[in-house]
């Protein structure tokens, strides 16, 4: 399998000379970076707290991968600050040049192409990195404004993000832009051109190993990003012949039945009920499919298989292409939330002792992203690095769905490449259903639209095999919890509750006693329904709006993004679970679909989120965690 690109950046602060903005350019450049890498066109590693031992483990880990290395932070002539010490650049010269030391591999072919060092005064280390081999670096010859350097570096790697701009047409985007700003005049410098001179007023410059026209210049300015999917799972333009109405949802839906009959004793009788009558009644097992899932993914399904609007349940269209990615996302940002709860849980609990910084940086990443960012956003990233962080030997916390080390070796052996075939299925079926987000069709040919739809529907089948366990743990809104004990008598809860499940028969307020408690106007999850001893609760991440107000009934939301009001005090927005709004040219969700928590509205949640983020902040990112008392 071709190895994936590797974009490397190295963000390092000083506590004694604060960059302000640094984290700001760290978010602005991974922005733009981050659908590439989801469209699996490149990797980005990124460490916003890099230091001298992680720069060298990961370059080290990366080798022969790396084809863009950025800094940024404070530098000098001849050195980079990393957080806790100085480094020098000789030695970070020698560490990059490695990159490109392959046995037998023409220069053009090498794969580091770029060194980016965003810091002030950088430009004598570039005699260093030239003479080593690297065939370009931008680099500065003055001190740079924090500002400005967020700026030339957010807008460069914004215009190399974009299909077919070269590294020529994107340093002359964002020296433009500097220009703009600061009235400067930019120039590509080469090789023994200018190094010798005094510096120029335009602080960056773009400096060659070749000579002005040579083929070496030529070929690192004529460099682009790559575009092609190191595994391509999309088949675009290619017809499929079967029919579209209701064949459609009886493959999907007919795919499940006999995958959950093997793990779920609900549709494992209703099996053994068909089987008495020798013939499967199609309309009954789509209803008790839809009636198992947790309410937040029973709704999508439903949608699908049998929703109201016709052009999603019965046609093939762009909606149905649609709902079907909507059904994936939905589940799984459902075990994302499940995964951070127990995390917070066990930070809680201090039985998390090791925790990766690459979690913080990833974490913080996900909390940045804007309203219309979160519904391109893999949620299988973060998914998978908390699940490491239950497993690491300093910690073993035991996940709350058992079936997780499944799923985590399924996903690897697919990743890898080889192994089992249902292996190689699952992680084909996240790959096509995280890039069809990015690339839903418009205006596309009918019979290429038929073909997405099946492979959608497909892919959506083989990711329910796979994450289908969840339909045996049970969603629950707690409403209220009344202490009873009468004389002589043992005392118990009882618990008013929603059953956030069998949504075909409609989801209403439901009382059940208790010999324990639980956490009050909550969304718990549970692993039998009648045991409250092992319960996970879910908020705030998903929040029940009518347990919150006193209303009747239920209406679920899931936390979306985070923002920030006039005074910098946070605000967490929710979107309604049914109605999440993931369509590009509607980014502002209609009124209704969203609640806006603060500490004025909802002020519970708010304490709750607050404490959430603190708790998380707290584990220091320095691989031992330290709490705070």
């Amino acid at each position: 399998m071709k190895e994936i690109p590797v974009i490397f950046l190295a963000f390092a602060d000083d506590k004694d000379s604060h960059l302000p903005l640094l984290q700001e350019e760290a978010e602005d450049i991974f922005r733009e970076l981050n659908p590439l890498q989801n469209r699996q066109h490149l990797l980005v590693y990124r460490d916003q707290h890099a230091d001298v031992k992680k720069i060298y483990h990961y370059l080290t880990d990366y080798r022969g991968r790396v084809a863009i290395f950025h800094y940024a932070g404070h530098a000098s002539s001849a050195k980079l600050r990393f957080e806790g010490q100085d480094a020098d650049a000789r030695g970070i010269a020698e560490l990059l040049a490695l990159q490109n030391r392959r046995q037998g591999t023409p220069p053009e072919q090498q794969p580091l192409k770029l060194v980016f060092l965003n810091g002030c005064s950088t430009r004598e280390q570039v005699r260093y990195l030239l003479e080593l081999g690297i065939p370009a670096v931008i680099a500065t010859s003055v001190e740079v404004k924090d500002s400005l350097a967020r700026d030339f570096a957010g807008q460069f790697y914004k215009a190399l993000a974009r299909p077919n701009t070269t590294v020529e047409q994107a340093f002359r985007s964002a020296a433009s832009l500097a220009q703009s700003l600061q009235q400067f005049s930019p120039g590509v410098r080469y090789r023994g051109f200018g190094l010798e001179e005094e510096a120029e007023a335009f602080p960056w410059g773009l400096y060659l190993n070749g000579a002005d026209g040579s083929p070496e210049a030529r070929a690192v300015l004529d460099y682009k990003l790559p575009l092609e999917n190191h595994r391509e799972i999309i088949v675009w333009g290619t017809p499929d012949q079967a029919q579209a109405g209701p064949r459609l949802n009886e493959r999907l839906v007919m795919s499940l039945f006999q995958e959950f009959s093997q793990s779920n004793e609900e549709i494992r009788k209703w099996k053994e009920f068909f089987g008495q009558f020798g013939n499967i009644e199609y309309k009954a097992v789509r209803a008790a499919l839809i009636n198992i899932f947790p309410a937040p993914i029973g709704q999508q399904f439903r949608k699908l298989v049998f929703g109201e609007q016709e052009s999603v349940s019965q046609q093939i269209s762009g909606d149905r292409l649609q709902q079907i990615v909507n059904t994936y996302d939905v589940l799984v940002r459902f075990l994302f939330f499940i995964m951070l709860s127990q995390l917070w849980e066990a930070v809680h609990a201090r039985r998390i002792k090791n925790m990766p910084s690459g979690f913080f940086d990833e974490f913080e990443m996900y909390l940045s992203l804007r309203p219309t960012e979160v519904r391109f956003y893999n949620f299988i990233r973060l998914i998978r690095i908390i699940h490491n962080i239950f497993l690491h030997p300093d910690n073993q916390v035991a996940p709350f769905i058992r079936e997780l080390s499944a799923l985590k070796e399924a996903f690897e052996e697919g990743q890898a490449g080889g192994g089992r075939a249902q292996s190689q299925a699952f992680y084909e079926a996240h790959l096509f259903l995280e890039d069809i987000k990015h690339q839903m069709p418009v205006n596309s040919p009918e019979e290429e639209l038929k073909s997405l739809c099946l492979q959608g529907e497909n892919h959506l089948a083989t990711i329910f095999t796979h994450l289908g366990f969840c339909l045996n743990y049970k969603l629950l809104t707690v409403k209220s919890i009344e202490y009873q004990k009468a004389r002589f008598e043992k005392e118990g809860y009882l618990l008013r509750l929603v059953n956030q499940f069998r949504i075909i028969e409609g989801i209403e307020d439901t009382q059940q006693p208790s010999d324990l408690p639980t956490e009050n106007r909550s969304v718990i999850l549970l692993r039998d329904i009648q045991d409250f001893s092992e319960t996970l609760s879910l908020s705030p991440f998903i929040i029940d709006e009518n347990a919150l107000t006193g209303a009747q009934k239920s209406k679920l939301y899931f936390f979306h993004h985070l923002e920030r009001d006039s005074q910098g005090a946070p605000v967490f927005v929710y979107q309604f679970s049914d109605q999440l709004d993931f369509r590009p040219e509607a980014p502002e969700p209609a009124t209704g679909r969203t609640i806006r928590v603060t500490g004025e509205h909802f002020p519970a949640v708010y304490k709750l989120f607050e404490h959430f983020l603190q708790s998380i902040r707290n584990a220091q990112p320095n691989e031992m965690i330290r709490y705070a008392e």
